[in-house]
């Protein structure tokens, strides 16, 4: 569902808040930094058309995604440092560094 979600976000240049990003389920995170980091990629290459899904769609560069994190609340989980690592350097997600487990208590 997500997929189709962010193929009509890329080829129209709608913009989205996911607030609370941490409180998503690991795994759905972990697809959706994949999904969002592949549109920020094909952005930053300049494409005008990429593949997403398997599927060949036209990228409006003025598409944007921004995300809010609060992970000193219980029931929030936190970002690995892989994962903010990898997706940093796009500055999708900031690390926080009061981010310390796995799961916020």
């Amino acid at each position: 569902m997500q997929g189709k979600f962010f193929k009509g976000l890329a080829s129209s240049g709608a913009w989205a808040c996911f607030d609370e990003f941490n409180r998503i389920d690991l795994e759905v995170l972990s697809v959706i930094a994949q999904q969002i980091l592949t549109i920020q990629l094909a952005i930053q290459a300049k494409h005008k058309r990429f593949i997403f899904e398997d599927t060949e769609i036209d990228l409006n560069p003025a598409c944007s995604v921004f995300i809010t994190m609060n992970p000193g609340y219980a029931g929030r989980y936190c970002v690995s440092c892989g994962a903010c690592t990898r997706v940093h350097s796009h500055e999708i997600l900031r690390h926080s560094e009061s981010c310390k487990s796995s799961t916020m208590e």
